[in-house]
């Protein structure tokens, strides 16, 4: 992950301040032997900023935990991850998954009472 954060054009533009962002990156030692890794600082948690490679691939390994929806794979992603379009990304990705298409019902239709639509 940290050679294709060296390539990511993404996070060249973050740290060179032309793309303003909340997000508080730093070089951080990881491993051993050390290898640098931009994370994110900002919050509670260390967060470790995912390259365009990796992105799916993580949402896909957690999220295929439990298929456990929208909100709670965003939830599960952006707690241990960090990337610009993570929200967009993992709402676009939980809905277009076909497993839980299959499985869940992602909006109940309400019709009137009294009203039918007859064919």
């Amino acid at each position: 992950m940290a050679r294709e954060q060296l390539k990511d054009s993404q996070l060249q533009d973050i740290l060179a301040g032309s793309c303003p962002t909340s997000l508080v990156l730093q070089p951080l030692p990881v491993g051993q032997p050390p290898i640098t890794l931009h994370c994110d600082v900002s919050m509670d948690r260390i967060r470790p900023f995912v390259p365009k490679m990796f992105r799916r691939e993580i949402f896909n390994n957690l999220h295929a935990l439990s298929h456990p929806g929208v909100r709670a794979s965003l939830k599960m992603v952006a707690e241990r991850y960090v990337w610009p379009s993570v929200r967009q990304d993992v709402v676009l990705w939980a809905r277009t998954c076909l497993q839980c298409q299959r499985a869940k019902v992602s909006r109940h239709t309400r019709s009137e009472i009294g009203k039918s639509n007859r064919i």
